[in-house]
């Protein structure tokens, strides 16, 4: 029997192990297990919930065997929770009353004493006797620490965390359950039994599925968490503009009631599809399933200075006339209210007054009119935030049908539910991982649930029994493949596989690898404990990156990207405390590097609007390093058909660079769209692409260009302009066939961009041409964008066609 089929279960006296390997079904009996006292417990989900919850078990139950299926990558949502940082708790928030009331869909059930048991200080407790210290989120502010963390008390406890394999179908009989599992990665279907059950697959329709064929009923799952789209458009010249503090109630359409929960207080932003920061997210959160009824139609009433009455605004606006009279209302406002001038135009343009208007000249019906709309400042809500992907849901399993002590199944005994596959969910703030993500999994497992029978030695069942077996096959010096890739990754399997065994018997030595010696020494030993737990010291990243040919503008923008220097929110915030860490385009997540230029709804959609139809969603990497690797080596298994490196690499440079112009023409004010950006990408990656030729075998090289004569008859002017900062320098240069110089020239100019100064090199060369009776002219460029636009053009240089012939790059 080969490993392959011992490798995944073993039941007690005779068992039999059905596995589906390409459509054909098998069955194998499995030996007795050495001890006759252990239980399985399966855990559907390899998220927080899921893997805490293994972890709780194994840990109060050691003879337990605990195994995790997972489908994709584990704890890969904490990954990116909370702008990597990962919000596991709020630390703020410890009076269990309070911290009920931030649960839309639980807040009810959790008013007793769930959270004396399961409350944030267990929680930061729990984390810091594991070493990981916390202040809501990690000290590290990485989500890694949590990951590592779960991670390693997995390892550390014994449970078996199996990725690429999906449990489809779940039946209960005669105190067991019945599972059948796909397996991704051999493509194979195995049927298990297991005594216990938790089902913490998250929002995925797998596990609303396991539980309905349980018996449960599901709660239609709907989007919480979400931005708000508004109508009025000139809400967008206010994109990246943040209020700490406003107060917003919500009012839907065909929906009567009026909520408590309806009104809230906090930060707001803006965006350019409408509103989105913490209070715009607990307004969703808590009217999810009205908001989904009405259509997501309906209106949000923003008070922008909640902690001043309405009287009291009145009065700073007559002051702030009296005092300023003779200044210009869009130059002079109350600095009480703590508002951005961009907003104050705003309030303006809506109340319809003039910014021109002296202050001494504005009637006091007016500043009423501005009072009253400081206040109460209406938006109608069209739709959701466009660019959102809905992280938390509302909906699943209802808490009617489980027990909140146990959390176990009031319908099958033996089944527990964790996170968010129940009907629970929390507003921003760390709020979900304390309620359902970890903690709501403590009290699934009483001590006397995996330890009654410990003296009952009748069953047994254990898992992955491998130590027994060896790494080598028997009688011979090759690796036992198949166990070697069951207990590493693949990267770590293959490394492993290439090393030779000794035909013969050698004593075994140690090497020290902290250098290429294998010699020890009191340097190396102290070089490697300086540079542990930094980021990466390696150097081949560096190496690559200097070595990629592509243009040295977008090599030095993938260097400051690499070095974490571009100053996005998040950065920002944790090192000055002000403004909020938000990202400006989607108001989703934290602004930091991974998201504006992976996760971000603006970059995908750039990315998918250009002409490469890029989805950046279909990969998947752990951190912003990791991508940009990806884009400085990107797999050739990524590679479609025809495409090399260096053009991916350049497109996504190109991509990274043209997002960081626009969210910094949001952020700014600019008056550009997203479609604007589009069509800047395309232009970039065509331009950045000329100076390479793609031969025959798919392979760049770089083009060496030199200057060509003109045909016969004909003269050739090179024509370039320098710009920097509102100054151009044009230059031109006429030669004959032969190459001899007949007319230079030079002049400083003013322009407002790059694309401005290459248009006045050539107007200007035009113009010389038109004073001097020049004919038959050949005109050469750098400035693909500039030729393509003349070429295409009906009226520019009309009547001088036949004249006219264009190249372009420096020949």
């Amino acid at each position: 029997m080969s490993v392959t089929s011992t490798r995944f279960i073993a039941f007690s006296s005779k068992a039999v192990l059905c596995t589906s390997l390409k459509n054909k079904s098998t069955a194998t009996t499995i030996p007795v297990a050495q001890k006759s006292n252990e239980e399985l417990l399966v855990v559907v989900g390899g998220g927080a919930a899921g893997v805490f919850g293994a972890i709780r078990a194994k840990s109060v139950a050691p003879n337990l065997n605990v195994v995790v299926f997972e489908q994709g990558k584990p704890l890969s949502k904490v990954r990116v929770s909370g702008g990597g940082r990962c919000n596991v708790t709020n630390g703020h928030c410890l009076d269990n009353m309070i911290l009920a009331e931030n649960y839309p869909r639980g807040h009810k059930e959790f008013r007793g004493s769930f959270f004396n048991m399961h409350g944030p200080v267990d929680t930061m407790t729990w984390f810091s006797d594991h070493g990981v210290e916390l202040k809501g989120i990690p000290i590290s502010n990485s989500s890694s620490s949590i990951i590592d963390c779960l991670v390693s008390e997995t390892r550390r406890t014994g449970v078996s965390l199996q990725t690429g394999k999906v449990v489809r179908t779940v039946s209960a009989a005669g105190g067991k359950f019945h599972l059948s599992i796909e397996n991704n990665k051999v493509r194979s279907v195995e049927h298990i039994e297991a005594d216990y059950l938790l089902i913490a697959s998250g929002n995925s329709r797998q596990g609303y599925s396991l539980a309905s064929q349980l018996g449960h009923s599901i709660v239609d799952p709907v989007p919480s968490l979400f931005t708000f789209k508004t109508d009025d458009s000139q809400l967008t010249e206010l994109s990246g503009v943040t209020f700490p503090k406003v107060k917003a109630k919500l009012r839907l359409e065909n929906v009567q009631r009026d909520m408590q929960q309806f009104t809230q207080i906090g930060p707001m932003l803006v965006t350019h599809w409408g509103l989105s920061g913490p209070v715009i997210l607990r307004l969703s959160a808590w009217g999810a399933r009205d908001l989904f009824s009405s259509g997501y139609k309906g209106t949000v009433t923003v008070d922008f200075v909640p902690d001043l009455h309405v009287e009291d605004v009145k009065s700073i606006l007559t002051q702030h006339k009296n005092q300023f009279a003779k200044q210009k209302l869009s130059n002079s406002y109350p600095s009480k209210f703590g508002l951005v001038k961009r907003f104050w135009h705003y309030m303006l343009g809506r109340q319809g007054t003039f910014g021109d208007t002296l202050w001494a000249s504005v009637p006091n019906n007016s500043l009423i009119s501005i009072a009253s709309l400081l206040k109460q400042c209406n938006f109608g809500v069209t739709g959701k935030g466009q660019f959102k992907d809905e992280f938390v849901t509302a909906g699943g399993v209802p808490l009617s049908e489980i027990s909140l002590s146990t959390l176990e199944s009031k319908m099958q005994s033996n089944l527990f539910f964790a996170g968010e596959v129940l009907n629970v969910d929390g507003v921003t703030g760390g709020f979900n991982f304390q309620g359902h993500r970890l903690w709501f999994v403590l009290s699934c497992y009483p001590l006397d649930y995996f330890s009654r029978n410990e003296s009952d030695n009748s069953k047994c069942l254990f898992i992955m029994g491998f130590i027994h077996i060896p790494l080598t096959k028997i009688k011979s010096f090759l690796w036992n493949e198949d166990l070697v890739r069951h207990l590493f990754d693949h990267q770590s399997a293959e490394a492993i596989m290439r090393i030779k065994w000794p035909r013969v018997d050698c004593q075994d030595k140690l090497i020290w690898i902290g250098n290429k010696t294998g010699v020890f020494s009191v340097k190396d030993c102290y070089l490697a404990a300086f540079c542990e737990g930094s980021e990466d010291t390696s150097d081949d990243i560096w190496d690559r990156l200097w070595k990629l040919r592509i243009h040295e503008r977008l090599k030095i923008f993938l260097w400051r990207l690499l070095s974490g220097v571009l100053p996005t929110n998040q950065k920002i915030f944790l090192k000055t405390g002000k403004g909020v860490p938000e990202c400006p385009l989607c108001g989703a997540e934290e602004e930091s590097d991974f998201h504006l230029f992976k996760v971000c709804g603006a970059v995908r959609g750039l990315a998918f609007s250009s002409l490469w139809g890029c989805k950046l969603e279909a990969w998947h990497f752990n951190g912003i390093k990791d991508w940009i690797g990806f884009c400085i080596n990107p797999f050739k298994v990524f590679l479609p058909d025809g495409l090399d490196k260096v053009a991916l690499t350049t497109f996504l440079v190109c991509l990274f660079y043209t997002t960081w112009s626009f969210r910094n023409e949001v952020v700014f004010g600019g008056k550009r769209k997203m479609a604007d950006y589009v069509n800047i990408l395309n232009d970039k990656v065509n331009e950045f692409l000329t100076g390479f030729l793609i031969d025959k075998d798919k392979n760049p090289r770089l083009v060496t260009e030199f200057w060509k004569p003109p045909p016969s008859d004909w003269c050739k002017i090179n024509v370039d302009a320098a710009f920097c900062e509102g100054n151009a320098a044009l230059a031109l240069i006429m030669r004959n066939e032969q190459g001899r110089v007949l007319y230079l020239a030079s002049k400083l100019v003013t322009a407002a961009s790059s694309y401005e100064a290459e248009l006045k090199a050539l107007e200007w060369g035009f113009g010389l041409a038109s004073e001097n009776n020049w004919s038959k002219i050949c005109w050469s460029s750098d400035a693909l964008v500039v030729v393509n636009e003349i070429l295409s053009s009906e009226t520019l240089f009309h009547g001088m066609e036949d004249t006219l012939l264009f190249s372009v790059g420096i020949s």
